[in-house]
This record gives C-alpha cells, structure tokens and sequence, in this order.
C-alpha cells in the first residue's frame, strides 16, 4: 500500500502553482528534511555466521544521545508526502540518507522529474544540485539572495509543519519501543495513513497556515554534510541558480 499512496500523482500540473501560492517560490514540486524518531537502544544484532555485530548499537545514536531513526520524507503543497524513507539510524547525516534513497536515483541518476524544470527544497544539510535548492550563502547582503532564501524559507516550512502534524496525529511516533526493522515499518506505515487522511478530508486541519507557529518544532539540525560541501555544484546547478536569480530580480 505504501507505494501506492506514498507518491507523486500522476497529474502534477498543479503543484507548482499551489507552491508558489504558499511561499513565493517558482517550480517546486516537493520539501525535504530528516526527522530523528526515537527508539529504544537495539539489542546486539547476529550476523549470518554467529557473530555479534560491533557497532550496531551505536549506530543509532544521533547527536542528541539519544537513540534514534533519521526518517526523510519530501513533502507535498497540502502536507501530503510524496517519497520517504525511514531505513537509516539516527547517527546518519540528512545528505547522506538522501544519497542512498530511490528518490536520489531516480532525480540525480536516471534524470527523472514530476514535471519540466521540477525543484526539491532542502536545508543547509543538503548539497546544491540542479534539481535540489538550499538556501543560498554567497552573498547575504544582495537583496536577490534575501528575496530568494525568504521565499525558500517559507515555502520549505512545509516540512516542518507536515512532521509536526505526522506526530501530532500518531503520537506512538514520539518514541517507538520496537528494534529498528520494525520501527521503519511503523514510520512508514503512519506516513501512508498520514495521506489517506488528507486525501479523505481535504479541509482537515492538516492543511494549515504555513505562518501558524509550528505544533512540534523540529531541531535546526542542518548542518552541512562534510561529504556534501566537498561536492562542487556542476554547471547545470549553477544555471539553475542563475535562472532563479534572474527570477527574484
């Protein structure tokens, strides 16, 4: 069921548009971000031979101490998520889980897109690629760059808000007592309802103001990936932010 529900729709002609309408920001058609999901320590794990697995419990431990599952998720203009993946422990970098996702093969390798010129906003956390947008630090003092990193800003706090209200509707998602294969299930399986639910009642309070103050503000956890910032834009993202420049001007 999860990828029946959790996807793109096939009619993606108003995305954009509902986007922009949000936040000022031309030709997005999703927001991405992690969301750390506790869990309880996991036990030893055994491998295929009868050893115990050094490491593995250490894995999960994020930077707060605490043991968690980094779920991603791209999210859509009402909330509704349209890829996740929630396979990854909490020691696991933003960047790092995007890069290991069927999301990051089918737009980075095989070029794929839900429509012509489609753009996926991301924090500071992600590397600029021509299809992915972080906000801008070149030159904090042009008034482009501020109109452009105010419009991303607001526009990709829809992610925020859809983590909020993902938790705030199943509450079991602010700690999970379950190893780490099953917690992924949970998560994944709380996001396919999560859509169900906005496509049964589209005029749910899960479509909500994107200035309302934020029901479970996430942690500013974006900092760059050292494996990110080593990866230079190519030219295709340097037009990109050129055409967006011209955009804002």
């Amino acid at each position: 069921m999860f990828q029946q529900v959790v996807r793109w729709p096939d009619n993606c002609a108003d995305i954009p548009t509902q986007f922009y309408r949000k936040g000022g920001f031309p030709s997005v058609c999703g927001c991405i971000d992690g969301t750390m999901i506790t869990i309880d320590a996991p036990p030893d794990t055994i491998d295929n031979e009868g050893n115990v697995v050094r490491g593995y419990e250490e894995q999960y431990v994020n930077r707060h101490n605490d043991h968690a599952i980094n779920a991603m998720a791209i999210c859509g203009p009402n909330l509704e998520i349209y890829a996740a993946n929630a396979s990854w422990p909490g020691s696991c970098h933003d960047s790092r889980v995007l890069r290991n996702s069927a999301i990051y093969q089918r737009f980075e390798i095989e070029n794929w897109r839900p429509f012509p010129q489609a753009l996926i906003l991301g924090d500071s956390a992600y590397p600029l690629k021509e299809w992915l947008i972080p906000p801008l630090n070149r030159n904090p003092d042009d008034p482009i760059e501020q109109a452009l990193n105010m419009a991303h800003k607001r526009t990709r706090r829809l992610i925020e808000n859809c983590f909020g209200v993902l938790k705030e509707k199943f509450p079991c998602l602010n700690h999970l007592r379950l190893r780490p294969h099953f917690a992924a299930k949970v998560i994944l399986c709380a996001m396919t309802f999560h859509n169900i639910a906005i496509t049964v009642d589209r005029d749910d309070n899960l479509v909500i103001d994107i200035d309302a103050p934020l029901l479970h503000p996430e942690e500013d956890l974006d900092d760059p990936d050292p494996e990110a910032l080593a990866e230079r834009p190519n030219n295709a993202a340097e037009r990109q932010i050129m055409r967006l420049r011209n955009f804002f001007r």
